[in-house]
């Protein structure tokens, strides 16, 4: 899923919606501000699920391409882990699903 449009955070939500299956992404400490990281709609940025992340980041880098473990896929939730702290913030999938839809009406009948 490319992340151009609305950043690598939506892309993860709109893939667990297609896919109803939940994720975490770890937020390590350090990087640069969360809301570019996440939100930032850049064209070169996708994401890739993989039972096993170790041969599409080989790859990747042998193409010249940084790939990075980025979470994982499973359960029912979506969740963004702060590693610094342990803080987490997650949505159910059901919940989202609930707001995207009712944003699409809203949209639609507006």
């Amino acid at each position: 899923h490319d992340c151009s449009d609305g950043g690598a955070a939506v892309a993860l939500a709109e893939m667990a919606l297609a896919g109803d299956i939940g994720f975490v992404s770890d937020v390590a400490a350090g990087l640069p501000p969360l809301a570019g990281l996440y939100f930032g709609e850049d064209q070169g940025r996708y994401l890739v699920t993989a039972r096993d992340a170790g041969p599409v980041i080989e790859r990747a880098l042998d193409g010249g391409v940084n790939a990075v473990v980025v979470g994982t896929t499973g359960g029912d939730f979506c969740a963004f882990r702060f590693v610094a702290d342990g803080r987490v913030q997650q949505v159910g999938l059901t919940e989202l699903r609930a707001a995207n839809d009712a944003f699409f009406m809203d949209w639609m009948e507006g």
